[in-house]
């Protein structure tokens, strides 16, 4: 009953506004039970909640416990991770369609622990937002991409506009300050603001609009380039789209595994091509592994693409 009564629609200040609710429910069964282990309980079936598709409640049991050993040991080995030298930047090249030449880089957060190998950024970078370790660990990431370049652009000398792309959350577009610290980072370096493009999810754009396009506005004074990533998967309207400083729309890999095959990710992919074309943006393909998906893309004009076909 909770749940759905958060989830009701509510009007506030002349706007319509929904929630959802992930529940963790823990019973005391025996005296065993303090009030942190009861919380701590409800804290992991919270989780599981979420992992589960959200909106909906979940009973701990004692099957949960491992995994809430195993997320609390992988927060606490995050929090270290930087200062151990376990955190590092891989680079796959985004490529021009016309010319073939290398456009840019995407910087790509990795992490090499010593007993758990490598582990997958979609399962540390959730746990870094939900902590708000994030904050540090994009900082980090911004940081040493530029240091990373500058270094890059004086090993090769001569004259070439290669960019650079980094992902910035939601938690970090939510600080005051964030742009300020960007011009900070470019001023430290030396290294062109229009040589950076900042990526951001549409689904984080949609979750406090009016935040990410004052935001928006700060970092495009600055003379970056703004990139919304893993496009057609979230539920921004054109209208908002079209009012948005942006300058490149990214294809979702989802779109793309079929294309050329599926007449449905096809015309998906044509179709952000032609709004695309519409509001003046280029776009970029993710994911591509395959010559048959490179031709496609070719085909309906697509501007850049990545993947691993490229390295």
């Amino acid at each position: 009953r909770l749940v759905d009564a958060i989830s009701q629609p509510m009007m506030i200040e002349g706007r319509e506004l929904e929630m959802q609710a992930s529940v963790g429910i823990a019973i005391v069964d025996s005296f065993d039970h303090s009030a942190a282990s009861l919380i701590r309980d409800a804290d992991v079936a919270m989780y599981v909640a979420k992992d589960s598709g959200r909106a909906g409640y979940v009973v701990f049991d004692d099957s949960m416990s491992a995994r809430a050993s195993e997320r609390l040991g992988l927060i606490a080995d995050l929090r270290k991770a930087v200062e151990r030298g376990q955190i590092s930047l891989n680079y796959q090249s985004i490529i021009s369609l016309e010319s073939g030449r290398v456009n840019g880089l995407e910087a790509l957060l990795r992490w090499d622990h010593p007993t758990r190998g490598w582990v997958s950024p979609a399962r540390f970078i959730e746990l870094a937002e939900e902590t708000g370790q994030i904050q540090t660990l994009g900082a980090w990431v911004f940081n040493t991409a530029l240091d990373e370049m500058t270094r890059l652009d004086a090993s090769l000398g001569g004259d070439h506009e290669i960019h650079i792309a980094i992902n910035v959350s939601m938690r970090q577009l939510e600080q005051a300050n964030f742009a300020e610290f960007v011009a900070q980072a470019l001023e430290r370096t030396g290294f062109a603001a229009e040589r950076v493009m900042i990526e951001i999810t549409e689904t984080a754009l949609m979750r406090d609009p009016e935040t990410m396009l004052r935001q928006l506005q700060l970092l495009k004074r600055l003379g970056v380039t703004i990139a919304i990533d893993d496009f057609g998967t979230g539920y921004s309207s054109l209208s908002y789209l079209a009012h948005l400083p942006i300058d490149i729309v990214k294809i979702d890999r989802s779109f793309v595994e079929g294309i050329g095959q599926s007449q449905r990710d096809t015309r998906i992919a044509n179709m952000i091509m032609r709004i695309g074309d519409s509001l003046e943006l280029d776009t970029v393909a993710e994911g591509v592994e395959s010559y048959d998906q490179l031709a496609a893309l070719q085909h309906i004009g697509c501007a850049m693409a990545q993947g691993f076909l490229f390295g």
